[in-house]
């Protein structure tokens, strides 16, 4: 998921991106939303979204899931289809946890949790509804943490099956009559129109919210698929300024802003003036000196009324530590990885003007490799230093030489990416994988 000015990406290839309605700030970790009142995600309706399909009377299966960590379960909302109309929810109502699915008339079936939730409140807690498509209450089965939960069945009148009534689908709100509101952090949240095996429930549990690799997970049918976690590009909260930007996935979870460009987004990359725009850390994101690989998507504007170094990616130190990819203005921006603040690897190459371009290096068994698109362009020996300081995005530790251009899914990993891995990453810019992320 990304948020982008009052925006979030679906992560799926389905493209159902959200709107955020009121503020949805991050912890400290920048592992969750915080839901409280007048705080949601609203989707806009479509088929995907819903169990219902084109033979009236008929339904598909159907599953939503996410991470969880409740303040209050006396009532909270956790993902609905309910606003004019209401077409299924997953919610808390007096302690007890609900997954309903309703029909055009107002009858519906379901499952609810025989003992309250409390359990949930303060603890980090998977939840799965999962529905068979079979119009009965037993075709429905909800599961914590990998787990089936107890449930007793829950409905009422004739179900006919499920009806989509264009209502939006809101994560962390009800909006049926007088809305009510989620009450706690979610994250990973997905929907499926099928039905979820219990073993993709065992995979997803086991996968957690902290270090997911999406190869292992099944995106057959997956509708939505916010993340959180694992998004591109750094958060704008909603107050319209450059400041208190929290970025998940970095090893101290806090970012700031500097300059008055930075804070612009253009297709979900940061654009960097190239004179005072630059994103970084309180520290570096990572002390790893061999088993990484750091990389980014660029656009470069080009040299024209550019005449300093533009780095890309720095974790550490620049005259002293750590490295960094950066293109060297002296040598007409042919691009240079920079390890221990004292070896300059010349590429002998500059990357195009005004194109999508991704760079990248790795370092394994005291060796870097530099990629271009996936392809390999050499191999060299520069052993860094530790990395200590701060890590950057646009710019040196100093803050004085910055990239002309934009910058997407810049990332640090403490894993050497093997060629396979790196043209994998270059070919899934959509869902990349995640596993061993020090940094994103």
């Amino acid at each position: 998921m990304e948020n982008d000015r009052g925006t979030v990406q679906d992560e799926s290839v389905s493209d159902n991106d959200g709107t955020i309605v009121g503020q949805l700030p991050f912890d400290y970790s920048g592992l969750w939303l915080l839901f409280t009142a007048n705080d949601y995600i609203s989707i806009a309706d479509n088929d995907d979204l819903s169990p219902a399909t084109a033979t009236p009377g008929t339904d598909s299966g159907f599953s939503v899931a996410f991470w969880v960590n409740a303040i209050d379960v006396t009532g909270a909302q956790w993902v609905t289809k309910n606003q004019a109309h209401r077409d299924w929810d997953v919610y808390c109502q007096a302690e007890i946890l609900r997954f309903l699915i309703w029909d055009a008339s107002g009858n519906y079936i379901g499952q609810e949790s025989t003992a309250a939730m409390t359990g949930i409140e303060g603890n980090d807690t998977h939840i799965v509804c999962a529905y068979d498509g079979g119009k009965t209450n037993a075709g429905i089965v909800i599961y914590t943490n990998g787990v089936i939960h107890a449930t007793v069945a829950k409905s009422s009148g004739t179900y006919g099956g499920s009806s989509n009534r264009s209502s939006v689908v809101c994560v962390g709100a009800e909006l049926n009559g007088t809305p009510s509101y989620a009450n706690g952090n979610m994250s990973r949240i997905r929907i499926y129109k099928r039905t979820l095996t219990a073993a993709e429930v065992t995979t997803l549990y086991a996968a957690n919210r902290t270090n997911e690799t999406v190869a292992t997970i099944s995106t057959n049918n997956l509708s939505v698929y916010y993340s959180v976690s694992t998004d591109p590009g750094v958060r704008d909260l909603g107050s319209g300024g450059a400041t208190g930007i929290v970025k998940p996935g970095w090893a101290d979870g806090v970012w700031s802003i500097t300059g008055t460009n930075a804070a612009t987004r253009t297709e979900h990359a940061e654009a960097c003036d190239g004179v005072d725009d630059y994103i970084t850390t309180v520290s570096q994101v990572s002390t790893n000196t061999n088993n990484i690989t750091v990389g980014a998507w660029i656009y470069w504007y080009g040299a024209s009324g550019n005449s300093d170094d533009d780095f890309i990616v720095l974790n550490g130190d620049h005259t002293a530590n750590g490295y960094a990819l950066y293109l060297e203005s002296s040598d007409s921006f042919n691009m240079y990885l920079q390890a221990g603040g004292v070896t300059n690897v010349d590429l002998n190459w500059t990357p195009p003007s005004n194109t999508w371009t991704h760079v990248a290096a790795t370092r394994t068994t005291g060796d870097w490799t530099i990629y271009t698109n996936g392809r390999a362009h050499g191999t060299f020996t520069a052993p860094p230093i530790t990395p200590s300081g701060t890590t950057r995005i646009s710019a040196d530790s100093a803050g004085a030489v910055q990239f002309f251009g934009l910058v997407d899914d810049p990332k640090i990993w403490d894993v050497a990416k093997d060629a396979s891995g790196m043209l994998e990453l270059v070919q899934q810019t959509q869902k990349p994988d995640n596993s061993n992320e020090a940094g994103y």
